[in-house]
């Protein structure tokens, strides 16, 4: 199996971002150091070419957020208990203390130095993976949004636009919608975004319909698993990269479509995210484009570390686990083919899948899409 160089960023003063006045708050400092310790207790991070951190620069920060929303998370550095839950109350399921800015500004630095080191190794089988937190896809311009402060994909697409690169593509296989990345890229076209998230007809937040550059792929139902996700990646994704032929890609690596992860009532293995990262890296050296994962969300600590681990054994080239054959989920199967046949006119190569999934669709009970791994 070819060693593949992986460039991995990460910081432990992120660990200091923390709420407060919840001590049991989904997102806590206890995700990140659940990754930290599993990757130290394995070889993989040996492997790995560490980056040095860096915090965003404003400048960098206001490529999508406006300045007057970062100054007044930028006050929150100075401000009591009592300030910071007034502060946080204006916006919708975000706490700040006074780490938070700086946290948050590392973890948008963190990402962009990911991805501007497999920028200038393009061409060269690279990859990176930033270990972040706070998560970055639900803040807007001017809103803290679902645990996230800045948007760290929309900044780090943004910014490789700045730099020259043609054209970049995001994909989101968190279990929630990343409605402040749709906003942010949805003035230019050459950046596009395909996700993958918990939708159920329009009654799982956020709530989000589809915005310009977005392709979404809804899940109408719980316990989708290994076998949705990766059909999805296969014979959805991998189409789409080829026709695009993006420049970059970028992966919003949320976890909480993990199994145990009560936030997205899925069932993605550690495999599962072993296989979904090998098809994407894959596609992206197909294509000669760089690969840059960077954390979004995850609330089993269990799965968040085990994804992680795996989704980094992949980059690495690592051997591939075995993976369960099940049935795929009809209402998937649904929205897979939906999505297909409203897509197949800008990405020609998903019309090739659109007679496979209409099949399985009108027949609602068939095996699996079958995906096949060379070694």
């Amino acid at each position: 199996m070819e060693q593949r160089k992986v460039y991995f960023g990460t910081d432990r003063m992120m660990l200091q971002h923390r709420c407060e006045w919840d001590d049991y708050h989904l997102e806590h400092p206890g995700r990140l150091s659940a990754v930290l310790e599993k990757l130290e207790n394995s070889s993989l991070l040996n492997r790995c070419t560490y980056l040095k951190p860096k915090k965003a620069e404003l400048e960098d920060l206001c490529l999508v957020h406006s300045r007057i929303y970062i100054e007044r998370i930028m006050e929150t550095q100075n401000m009591n208990l009592e300030e910071l839950e007034k502060v946080a109350s204006t916006f919708e399921e975000v706490y700040f203390n006074n780490y938070s800015y700086e946290a948050a500004a590392l973890s948008v630095g963190i990402s962009l130095k990911a991805m501007e080191t497999v920028l200038s190794e393009a061409g060269r089988n690279s990859s990176s993976f930033a270990a972040i937190r706070p998560p970055g896809h639900h803040a807007s311009r001017e809103k803290a949004c679902g645990f996230c402060i800045f948007n760290n994909v929309a900044i780090c697409a943004k910014k490789a636009r700045a730099l020259g690169v043609e054209k970049v593509l995001i994909i989101d296989w968190d279990v929630h919608a990343g409605q402040g990345t749709q906003y942010a890229i949805e003035d230019d076209p050459k950046i596009k975004l395909i996700s993958i998230h918990r939708y159920q007809y329009g009654l799982f937040w956020p709530y989000l319909p589809e915005n310009k550059n977005t392709i979404n792929v809804p899940l109408n139902a719980v316990g989708m698993g290994d076998s949705e996700y990766i059909a999805f990646i296969q014979h959805f994704v991998v189409p789409v990269i080829h026709d695009f032929m993006p420049n970059l890609i970028l992966v919003s690596s949320g976890f909480d479509a993990a199994f145990g992860d009560e936030e997205g009532n899925m069932n993605v293995s550690p495999a599962g995210y072993y296989w979904m990262t090998k098809l994407v890296l894959d596609a992206a050296t197909s294509v000669g484009s760089p690969l840059c994962l960077l954390m979004e969300g995850g609330y089993f600590i269990n799965s968040l570390a085990y994804g992680v681990q795996f989704c980094i054994k992949a980059l690495l080239g690592d051997p591939g686990p075995d993976i369960q054959s099940n049935f795929c989920d009809r209402v998937f199967l649904h929205s897979l083919h939906s999505a297909i046949l409203f897509h197949a006119h800008e990405f020609p190569r998903l019309q090739l899948f659109a007679d496979v999934t209409r099949h399985t669709r009108i027949r609602c009970f068939v095996p699996e899409i079958t995906v096949h791994f060379l070694h």
